[in-house]
């Protein structure tokens, strides 16, 4: 009785509130939104995206994955 479920907020870095070259940068987006919605959590950050998976990563013979 009177427990919360409370989440830390995550704090994300400011240069992952904009679009990070993968898709065009059109005026399509409204940059001030984008930014708002990903800092109340409501979006995931716009991590930038890796070519080439690790080296070291076996490939599964079974799933192929």
């Amino acid at each position: 009785m009177g427990n919360k479920l409370v989440r830390k907020r995550q704090i994300v870095d400011e240069k992952y509130t904009r679009p990070q070259g993968l898709y065009p940068l059109g005026r399509d987006v409204d940059h001030k939104k984008l930014r708002k919605l990903i800092l109340e959590s409501k979006l995931a950050p716009c991590y930038i995206g890796d070519e080439e998976g690790g080296l070291d990563l076996e490939e599964c013979p079974i799933c192929f994955l």
